[in-house]
């Protein structure tokens, strides 16, 4: 039992740390803006948009735009692509990328959730 539970306790740091920040249930993340994003862009915050996809960029990079701006969202491959209509309105959650850590030049959106409007 003794070994079971400090096997236990030894793991929850690494389960922790392997988790990424994932977007509250329940919609409970503010509606934004993109120019609010651009204008104080917070590395990692979760955000939620309403706008519309404006065009594909390149892989699994695209244009967002709602009335404020435009913003590059990058949608995971376990999302459906019959969800990513091109003109089409839609609602994102997603966490920023502010840091340029993975060769992508500037700000973009890490799109967790998209459904369509």
């Amino acid at each position: 039992m003794r070994t079971l539970l400090i096997l236990a306790a030894s793991s929850l740091p690494l389960a922790a740390w392997s988790q990424q920040p994932a977007a509250p249930a329940g919609g409970a993340v503010q509606l934004t803006t993109v120019d609010a994003i651009l204008n104080n862009p917070q590395d990692d915050q979760i955000v939620r948009l309403r706008g519309r996809i404006v065009s594909a960029v390149r892989g699994d990079t695209y244009v967002f735009a709602d009335d404020s701006g435009q913003i590059n969202i990058e949608i995971d491959d376990d999302i459906p692509r019959d969800r990513i209509a091109i003109g089409a309105d839609v609602e994102i959650v997603g966490e920023v990328d502010a840091a340029d850590d993975d060769g992508d030049e500037g700000l973009e959106v890490e799109v967790e959730r998209i459904t369509p409007l």
